[in-house]
């Protein structure tokens, strides 16, 4: 829907266009306008009222521009958000309105601020309007092809209902960017955290020395799966030949009877392959409890070398903080040492 002015708004033009005075307190920088400037953004104002009066709205917002490149007043914004949203260029007159509202000068009436406020309630209802924040001072800020300006922005940001892309540029570094699809008559508060980017950048490596230094190598990460499958493939081998000797144990047992071997009645030959048997049961045992180990140390030891952090050492090269696993076997069993840097 477009906006239409009352009576009331008129009034409120009429109003603007006799406040133009170009007292210091009407502009929104501190530069003191020039004689020239004064007698040249006067002609223009009184142009652009006379043209939006007329009902010559595009007439009107040409010469208001023309006034608001001389000096940002809120006078001469109020008039050219009025032009603005004859032509139903409501971003531009939201932006206007709310400069408006925001340097409204205490010489006007109460009831002339009230009128403002409420077009810019209107205008609202046509644009999305964006609450950037950015956690540093003086970064650039842009939406689309525009210039902002920089943080921290004083005003909120109105756009069109769409996809819009914002960027807060960061000197040193690419651009932090977002991306936004919004609807009219909603807020979306866009927040730029650029300290930690600005911070991790100046930390990053900036030669390939040193990006190469930063790489963990897989060699160790294919060695320790290996180990992992070898230890567990020793484990199971081991456990199947201890089961197989406790077998060949028990046959001859049950041969020599339970006390043959004690008491002499069973033969030396059955009784010595018995202990035989045991022995080797034991052993196979103690190695495949060895295989396991070392496969759950290689389960350990392979995750924690990939992750763990790293630390800088005295000539500037990256070295690993980890875990050093020394493993001993033999046949009584396995040796399992652990040291390392923390």
């Amino acid at each position: 829907m477009s906006l239409r002015y009352g009576p009331s708004v008129l009034a409120l033009l009429a109003t603007l266009s006799f406040a133009i005075t170009w007292s210091p307190m009407c502009w929104a920088d501190t530069v003191p306008p020039t004689t020239d400037d004064n007698t040249r953004a006067r002609a223009l104002f009184r142009k652009g009222v006379d043209a939006f009066r007329s009902g010559k709205n595009e007439e009107a917002a040409q010469a208001l521009s023309d006034a608001w490149a001389i000096r940002e007043t809120y006078d001469v914004a109020g008039a050219l958000a009025q032009a603005e949203i004859a032509l139903k260029r409501y971003r531009a007159a939201a932006e206007h309105l709310d400069f408006c509202v925001a340097h409204f000068s205490p010489a006007e009436t109460e009831q002339s601020l009230q009128q403002v406020k409420a077009a810019l309630s209107e205008v609202k209802t046509h644009v999305a309007t964006v609450l950037i924040s950015v956690d540093s001072a003086g970064v650039e800020v842009h939406v689309d092809e525009r210039t902002l300006g920089v943080s921290p922005l004083g005003l909120p940001t109105f756009v069109d209902p769409g996809v819009h892309t914002l960027q807060a540029v960061v000197t040193g570094s690419a651009p932090v960017t977002q991306v936004v699809n919004v609807q009219a008559g909603h807020e979306y508060p866009v927040r730029f955290r650029v300290l930690s980017k600005a911070t991790t950048m100046v930390k990053a490596p900036t030669s390939e020395r040193s990006l190469a230094a930063g790489k963990r190598s897989m060699v160790p990460v294919i060695i320790g799966a290996a180990v992992f499958v070898a230890g567990v493939g020793s484990a199971i081998a081991f456990e199947l030949a201890a089961s197989s000797q406790g077998d060949t144990a028990h046959s001859f047992r049950e041969r020599a009877g339970s006390t043959g071997c004690a008491d002499g009645s069973a033969s030396a030959r059955d009784c010595s392959a018995q202990r035989d048997a045991l022995d080797s049961k034991k052993h196979d045992r103690n190695w495949a409890a060895g295989s396991l180990v070392l496969a759950g140390v290689a389960a350990v030891a392979t995750p924690v070398y990939f992750f763990w952090p790293r630390s800088r050492g005295a000539r500037g090269e990256d070295s690993e903080r980890g875990l050093a696993v020394r493993v001993a076997g033999s046949a009584a069993g396995a040796n399992v040492s652990f040291s390392g840097q923390f």
